[in-house]
Protein backbone atom coordinates (compact mmCIF):
# COMPACT_ATOMS: atom_id res chain seq x y z
CA UNK A 1 0.00 0.00 0.00
CA UNK A 2 1.43 3.41 -0.92
CA UNK A 3 2.18 5.91 1.81
CA UNK A 4 -0.62 8.42 2.52
CA UNK A 5 -0.12 11.82 4.15
CA UNK A 6 -2.51 12.87 6.91
CA UNK A 7 -3.61 16.19 8.38
CA UNK A 8 -1.76 19.19 6.91
CA UNK A 9 1.24 17.19 5.61
CA UNK A 10 2.39 16.79 2.02
CA UNK A 11 4.79 14.07 0.86
CA UNK A 12 7.07 15.28 -1.91
CA UNK A 13 9.00 12.75 -3.97
CA UNK A 14 12.62 13.83 -4.25
CA UNK A 15 14.40 13.04 -7.50
CA UNK A 16 18.05 12.17 -7.15
CA UNK A 17 20.39 14.49 -9.03
CA UNK A 18 22.26 12.76 -11.87
CA UNK A 19 25.59 13.26 -10.06
CA UNK A 20 24.35 11.25 -7.08
CA UNK A 21 23.96 8.12 -9.22
CA UNK A 22 27.55 8.17 -10.47
CA UNK A 23 28.96 6.01 -7.68
CA UNK A 24 30.77 8.85 -5.91
CA UNK A 25 30.03 9.18 -2.23
CA UNK A 26 29.03 12.68 -1.13
CA UNK A 27 28.60 13.12 2.64
CA UNK A 28 25.32 14.64 3.76
CA UNK A 29 27.11 17.78 4.96
CA UNK A 30 28.51 18.43 1.47
CA UNK A 31 25.36 17.59 -0.42
CA UNK A 32 23.10 20.48 -1.36
CA UNK A 33 19.59 19.93 -0.09
CA UNK A 34 16.94 19.91 -2.82
CA UNK A 35 14.19 22.48 -2.88
CA UNK A 36 12.00 20.87 -5.53
CA UNK A 37 10.20 17.62 -6.06
CA UNK A 38 6.94 16.04 -7.17
CA UNK A 39 3.86 16.10 -4.94
CA UNK A 40 3.15 12.45 -4.10
CA UNK A 41 0.59 12.43 -1.29
CA UNK A 42 -1.56 15.17 0.22
CA UNK A 43 -3.12 15.17 3.69
CA UNK A 44 -6.87 15.38 4.12
CA UNK A 45 -6.97 18.82 5.80
CA UNK A 46 -4.64 20.79 3.52
CA UNK A 47 -6.43 24.15 3.27
CA UNK A 48 -4.94 25.36 -0.03
CA UNK A 49 -7.04 24.29 -3.04
CA UNK A 50 -4.11 24.54 -5.47
CA UNK A 51 -2.01 22.17 -3.37
CA UNK A 52 -4.92 19.73 -2.99
CA UNK A 53 -5.05 19.50 -6.81
CA UNK A 54 -1.25 19.26 -7.23
CA UNK A 55 -0.72 15.50 -7.02
CA UNK A 56 1.98 14.38 -9.50
CA UNK A 57 2.94 18.00 -10.23
CA UNK A 58 6.33 19.56 -9.57
CA UNK A 59 6.60 21.89 -6.59
CA UNK A 60 9.14 24.22 -5.06
CA UNK A 61 9.63 24.58 -1.33
CA UNK A 62 11.84 26.52 1.08
CA UNK A 63 15.33 25.07 1.55
CA UNK A 64 15.86 23.41 4.90
CA UNK A 65 12.17 22.86 5.61
CA UNK A 66 10.41 19.64 6.34
CA UNK A 67 12.18 16.40 7.08
CA UNK A 68 13.30 13.46 4.95
CA UNK A 69 11.58 10.09 5.16
CA UNK A 70 12.55 6.90 3.33
CA UNK A 71 9.76 4.38 2.81
CA UNK A 72 10.14 1.22 0.72
CA UNK A 73 13.44 2.57 -0.60
CA UNK A 74 11.91 5.81 -1.90
CA UNK A 75 13.00 9.16 -0.47
CA UNK A 76 10.34 11.74 0.37
CA UNK A 77 10.45 15.19 1.93
CA UNK A 78 7.57 15.65 4.37
CA UNK A 79 6.33 19.24 4.43
CA UNK A 80 3.40 21.15 5.75
CA UNK A 81 1.32 22.77 3.04
CA UNK A 82 2.49 26.28 3.98
CA UNK A 83 6.12 25.33 3.24
CA UNK A 84 5.32 24.85 -0.47
CA UNK A 85 5.95 28.08 -2.33
CA UNK A 86 4.99 27.15 -5.91
CA UNK A 87 3.36 24.49 -8.05
CA UNK A 88 5.07 24.32 -11.44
Amino acid sequence: MPIQAVNNFVFVLIDKAPGEKSGFYIPDQGREKPNEGVVFSIGDVVPDKQIRKAKNKKCLFFKGTGFPVTYDGVEYQVLTSDQIIAIV
